[in-house]
């Protein structure tokens, strides 16, 4: 497939590097932010640095301690969720510098080695990242770029060293299909999402039955679709609640939440507080970084 059709397809998070940098390198804080099920290009490698932090990758969840890291490869569905307070590196590869530097890499995946104890690899990549961490303080100093880049390279040569699988033709075939399937229902509800969605209508839009249309989208995004249209909104009354002045039940309404009950629901689920208290919590945690 050309690189111009991953655009087209995939849904994508574009990333913006700095410094010089072939690689987005941010170090950043957040409190008990969620970003709901996506995929892109691009792979990515999530350490943390303090706090704790839930991600689902495909069928897996994990919970992140201080010092875990998890890689995500590319067009990977995932969702991860900050537990109260978080401190992360966060390293995105673009997929054209991927494919640059490792040939292959369209025909491989990264696996992170799920053990009880902590494996010779884990430890080698944990140094690394943690040597890349500390690299942030001085990316103003004279010299950053090319430290920056030993590391990089290294890690590059550690994940292929110590942590790639070949995946089948067949395999990559099918995740192409299913992709591009999901894309016409996520690129749907992102366009529609204030409006009343049901399941009814997803299903027609890859032509199929209700009830097959439940169990693919179930079975390949990890939730139920109307679970999937909810967190979308979330994300999005969320960031109003945070960002503007709005009054909730108008948050809400412009975000098209008619059942509060239901909302309510996932909502604690998710922030382990009402909208209301997660807009007072992270108002007085600003002011307080301010004073």
């Amino acid at each position: 497939m050309a690189d111009g059709s991953y655009r087209e397809i995939y849904k994508h998070e574009q990333i913006k590097t700095e410094y010089g940098l072939p690689v987005r390198y941010i170090v950043y804080e957040e409190n008990n932010a969620f970003i709901s099920r996506h995929w892109h290009d691009d792979m990515e490698i999530v350490y943390l640095l303090a706090g704790s932090m839930e991600v689902e990758d495909g069928d897996s969840r994990r919970i992140l301690q201080a010092d875990d890291f998890v890689i995500i490869n590319s067009r990977d569905i995932h969702s991860t969720r900050c537990i109260g307070h978080a401190r992360i590196l966060l390293l995105q590869f673009p997929i054209n510098f991927l494919r640059a530097n490792i040939p292959d890499y369209d025909t491989i995946r990264f696996e992170g080695y799920e053990q009880p104890f902590l494996s010779p690899e884990q430890n080698e990549m944990r140094k690394l990242l943690l040597a890349v961490a500390g690299l942030y303080e001085k990316k103003d100093q004279e010299g950053f770029r090319l430290a920056f880049l030993g590391h990089l390279y290294t890690i590059l040569y550690t994940l292929v060293r110590d942590f790639k699988r070949v995946v089948s033709p067949q395999a990559l075939l099918k995740t192409e299909k299913n992709l591009a399937r999901l894309s016409t229902i996520t690129s749907y509800v992102d366009a529609h999402y204030t409006q009343p969605l049901s399941v009814r209508q997803a299903a027609s839009l890859i032509h199929v039955g209700e009830e097959y249309f439940c169990r693919y989208f179930k079975k390949y995004m990890g939730l139920t679709f109307l679970d999937y249209v909810m967190q979308v909104r979330i994300q999005h009354i969320d960031h109003d609640l945070l960002h503007t002045d709005l009054p909730v039940a108008e948050i809400l309404e412009r975000n098209g939440v008619s059942n509060y009950k239901a909302f309510l629901l996932k909502f604690k689920q998710l922030y382990h507080m009402s909208p209301r208290q997660r807009r007072e919590t992270v108002s007085a945690g600003r002011q307080s970084s301010r004073s």
